[in-house]
């Protein structure tokens, strides 16, 4: 967690005045007991508040995001959240912790609009003892599904498939039709839940960045 905090510190820093005010003003709605802090309490009512309870994922998020472990989030640790929900690493849906750096994702859910993403880290996608519950057998790392995407976008092919461009470039054997995606019927309550909750306060926050 502390590379993803540098790099959020980085675009924070690098922002104009307006994106720190709105950066700001989301904290501060955030922590209701105006102490400049959010508490591991306040930061469950927000989420509870908007629908999405699951305790599990929501504590090792909080756990995840408070570095000096005094049980509380300052604007620091809070930044690291906003550069989490931008960049959608998420957690490995296997051993839940949160995804930091490159990790494997299925292609095909990628691809599907109505579908969460499902991601593993590289040790439980290495693992040759790990859960085969999800269905799709097509996974690439993160690294190479923007290569992939960027090769179709030089390309200029419209609406450009992941599964396709993986393909040309590393031609892996049965690439599962993009329709034969499964929606998923319990999204993580952490990235996937918290971009959605957080979308209308970070829009122009993250616009202005120009990822």
């Amino acid at each position: 967690m502390e590379e993803l905090h540098k790099v959020a510190r980085a675009y924070y820093d690098n922002g104009s005045p307006e994106v720190r005010s709105l950066a700001h003003g989301f904290f501060y709605s955030l922590d209701t007991d105006s102490d400049s802090r959010i508490s591991v309490a306040e930061f469950r009512e927000f989420l509870s508040r908007e629908g999405y309870i699951n305790s599990h994922v929501n504590n090792f998020l909080f756990n995840e995001l408070d570095r000096d472990r005094n049980g509380a989030l300052d604007f620091n640790e809070f930044l690291t959240l906003y550069y989490v929900v931008k960049t959608q690493n998420g957690f490995c849906r296997q051993c839940w912790r949160c995804l930091k750096g490159l990790y494997f994702t299925c292609v095909t859910c990628f691809d599907c609009p109505t579908a969460t993403t499902f991601d593993l880290c590289p040790d439980c996608y290495s693992n040759p003892n790990r859960p085969t519950y999800h269905p799709h057998k097509n996974f690439v790392d993160s690294g190479l599904l923007l290569r992939a995407r960027r090769r179709s976008s030089a390309d200029h092919a419209p609406n450009p498939c992941s599964s396709h461009a993986v393909q040309q470039l590393m031609q892996p054997a049965e690439i599962q039709p993009h329709n034969n995606c499964q929606p998923d019927s319990q999204p993580v309550a952490g990235l996937v839940v918290i971009r959605y909750i957080l979308h209308s306060y970070f829009c122009v926050f993250f616009f202005l960045f120009q990822f």
